[in-house]
């Protein structure tokens, strides 16, 4: 299982770290896992799992919780809807 999670690291680094976190935690000792995390365009936050899109924020027009990602994830990590300064680049 590959995840990719591509995000404007001005909005959502730390949103993409918690989701990054969880999925570590839940996967770090599967065979086959990888995580790559992708600087992505002004305000984008989407997430593959083995080249599919399984979450984009352009779709859905709000971030992901971490159950959408992946079910077993729901109430494990808490999405920031902004950066930790509490401003945002977009």
């Amino acid at each position: 299982m590959q995840y990719e999670i591509e995000f404007c690291v001005g909005c959502y680094l730390p949103t993409a770290l918690d989701l990054t976190n969880a999925l570590l935690e839940k996967h770090v000792h599967d065979e086959g896992f990888a995580l790559k995390l992708v600087p992505g365009e002004a305000g984008q936050f989407d997430v593959r799992r083995d080249d599919q899109v399984v979450y984009s924020k352009a779709d859905t027009k709000r971030l992901p919780t971490p159950g959408e990602i992946e079910p077993d994830l729901q109430g494990q990590t808490k999405i920031e809807l902004e950066a930790a300064s509490g401003k945002r680049c977009c």
